[in-house]
């Protein structure tokens, strides 16, 4: 019998894995809550620079794990109201993110719709090219500037991945007025007034600055080593090619699982079984993970896991290997 979607969801169905995890969800969402308050409590307790650097990373790390929360409201995990879910995505990727869930919702599900297609896949408009397929589609000069040294500088990059979320978030925010889109713009207005307001209130500028500047670098690097693994520097589509179920297995890799990285991705080391049933709650990942390996291996179908640092080499590869590419294509014109 041939390998279908309909049967693997229905498998994993059977063991009660798509059913909702309330009491999870309630006791992770209390955590971030908590943990928030008290790294921005933290601040008004002591300017010593060393401290506060450390609260610094410490609240970068929680405010992209109430990114993670809000991924996975989004996604329809937690509610089965479809309204809830998007209303409580709202408010963690808004109030405690700073940035739109509505836009990254509209970009996110066209990522899901067409993993790693060059034309299609939002994810892969950025300047780093990860397949030579690519090249042609960039500008010219974008590519003689980046792409010598794009294994290099991608890596260098990822710390400053936020900033351009929040610009994404308020172009989006200022050009569509809608009622979410005005309720949204107050939550980040409130998340940054008070981010900004309370460490301007009680740490001198000299501390103020760097503690500032170690929330959203750290922010920005937790959130990019987080989703970088999870399909760059896997194989790209391009053309009419047809979206495949499959494909949601042969262009994603996961990271071998452990407790320790289960927690620190906030389950996406599971991104095959995430983009296989992307209403799952995420911890039933790890029973599905056993499923769906165990199918892919009945089936013949690729199945792809690699360490963490094992993800990072090859996105390096893949990387180097475009830009080699592109050096032996302008030796040769």
């Amino acid at each position: 019998m041939a390998a279908s979607y309909e049967e693997l969801r229905a498998i994993v169905a059977s063991k009660g894995l798509l059913e909702r995890r309330y009491s999870y969800y309630a006791l992770y969402g209390t955590l971030v809550v908590i943990a928030t308050a008290l790294g921005l409590y933290f601040i008004t307790l002591t300017d010593n620079l060393a401290l506060t650097m450390l609260n610094g990373v410490f609240l970068g790390m929680v405010l992209v794990q109430a990114g993670m929360l809000g991924h996975d409201f989004s996604h329809q995990q937690v509610f089965s109201s479809y309204r809830w879910n998007r209303f409580f995505g709202s408010i963690m990727w808004s109030l405690f993110g700073g940035v739109s869930e509505d836009k990254w919702y509209e970009k996110h599900n066209e990522h899901h719709t067409h993993v790693n297609h060059i034309d299609h896949d939002p994810d892969l408009d950025i300047p780093f090219i990860f397949s030579p397929k690519q090249i042609e589609k960039r500008s010219s000069l974008l590519n003689s500037l980046l792409l010598p040294h794009q294994h290099v500088i991608f890596f260098l990059a990822l710390p400053f991945v936020y900033f351009s979320m929040v610009s994404y978030a308020w172009r989006h925010l200022l050009t569509r007025l809608t009622w979410k889109s005005m309720i949204e713009t107050v939550f980040v207005f409130i998340h940054f007034a008070l981010l900004f307001g309370i460490t301007f209130l009680y740490l001198p500028l000299t501390t103020a600055i760097p503690f500032l500047a170690a929330v959203i670098l750290v922010g920005g690097l937790y959130m990019s080593l987080v989703f970088a693994p999870n399909h760059k520097g896997e194989e790209v589509v391009e053309g009419d090619t047809a979206a495949s179920w499959t494909q949601q297995i042969t262009l994603t890799r996961n990271i071998y699982p452990s407790t320790f990285v289960f927690h620190m991705t906030g389950g996406l080391n599971f991104q095959i079984e995430h983009h296989l049933f992307s209403d799952m709650p995420r911890i039933n990942y790890p029973k599905a993970h056993v499923l769906v390996k165990a199918y892919c291996l009945q089936h013949g179908i690729p199945y792809h896991e690699t360490s963490w640092w094992g993800s990072m080499r090859e996105i390096y590869d893949a990387l180097k290997q475009t830009s080699e590419a592109y050096r032996m294509q302008k030796a040769a014109l």
